[in-house]
């Protein structure tokens, strides 16, 4: 059976360098036994139907998604691939939903939910990526300026400083709908720019002779201009 491990982000956190580090070591890596499934491949296979809302109901939308899932892991446990690695920050949410409603990754549970019925319940393992608080919201924001959205406003930056979700609850959160699989979690400042690194904390997923070039993805926060537009809230 294919060992299967979840990375699932968070945004802001080096999420994209790690990812198409692991699109440049694909080849070795299957080699190794390890098949990487980054945005490249999770969005073909409709993971973007599991990402909406969780109030949306589409049963026959999510079966349908879990028949290919099944199929692609059924057709890589015959290729000889033993692990599994699904590298989608979109399952816990997404930048948009965390400023439109002020709050880090609402709706988390139901979510996860949905992803663990998809993958009939069977994740092995979860890694996830976490930031200092004031980082994460300000490139979030910045990200969301770039982006072609309006700088937040004193209010919409005050709900942001006011909410009382932190990242224990994402854990927690996650904790709950996989009781069963161990959780690393890391930190940004440790991690960023060092997706070897990543690679190789999680236990027997280590293929030697992976070719990392270490170069980092053009993703950033913004530039100075779009962060020092967004006024002053408080904390």
């Amino acid at each position: 059976m294919v060992e299967t491990i979840f990375h699932i982000g968070a945004h802001r956190c080096a999420t994209t360098t790690f990812q198409r580090a692991l699109d440049r070591a694909r080849r070795p890596l299957i080699r190794a036994g390890l098949m990487p499934w980054t945005p490249s491949v999770t969005r073909e296979m409709m993971f973007d139907h599991l990402v909406r809302q969780p109030d949306v109901v589409d049963d026959a939308g999510d079966a349908a998604v879990a028949r290919r899932i099944a199929n692609r892991r059924a057709s890589i446990g015959h290729r000889g691939i033993v692990r599994l690695l699904v590298s989608e920050e979109n399952m816990i949410g997404t930048p948009r939903d965390n400023l439109g409603r002020a709050v880090l990754y609402p709706g988390l549970v139901p979510r996860l939910t949905r992803f663990a019925r998809a993958f009939d319940g069977r994740v092995d393992r979860i890694g996830l990526v976490i930031r200092d608080y004031a980082a994460f919201w300000t490139s979030s924001i910045a990200f969301a300026v770039m982006a072609g959205h309006p700088v937040p406003d004193a209010a919409a930056l005050a709900r942001i400083a006011d909410q009382r979700r932190t990242w224990a609850d994402v854990v927690h959160d996650v904790r709950q709908v996989f009781p069963d699989a161990p959780l690393q979690v890391w930190t940004f400042d440790a991690f960023a720019s060092r997706p070897r690194r990543q690679l190789g904390l999680r236990p027997a997923t280590r293929p030697s002779a992976v070719p990392w070039d270490g170069r980092r993805t053009p993703r950033r926060s913004g530039p100075t201009a779009a962060a020092t537009a967004i006024p002053c809230g408080r904390g």
